[in-house]
């Protein structure tokens, strides 16, 4: 019980750093922006095995929520630039760049 209560006291004094006020806003901005590096990364192996849209399709649907699935279908499909793609991508800035202020006195 003693080790309980001292690694929650070092996990409360951890958290209550002033660094950690920001790194939730940074991780946020650095995973979306590694995001589109990572989707060419995986379109060029996906080039070289082969694999039909339908089974990218299937996969993208199965394994995210219902509306960022069919932005990211309509999107792989190569429907181009929606009005949902944009509005999605204008969102996500304007909540990264929102979101490190929030936590900044």
């Amino acid at each position: 019980m003693e080790k309980v209560r001292i690694f929650l006291r070092k996990m409360f004094n951890l958290i209550k750093q002033p660094q950690m006020r920001v790194l939730p806003g940074q991780l946020a901005f650095f995973f979306i922006l590694s995001f589109i590096p990572l989707l060419v990364i995986v379109a060029n192996i996906i080039s070289y095995f082969g694999l039909s849209l339908n089974t990218i399709r299937e996969a993208i649907a199965s394994s995210l929520p219902g509306d960022i699935a069919g932005t990211m279908v309509d999107f792989v499909s190569g429907k181009g630039l929606s009005w949902n793609i944009v509005a999605f991508l204008i969102m996500a800035h304007i909540q990264l760049l929102l979101l490190p202020m929030k936590y900044i006195k």
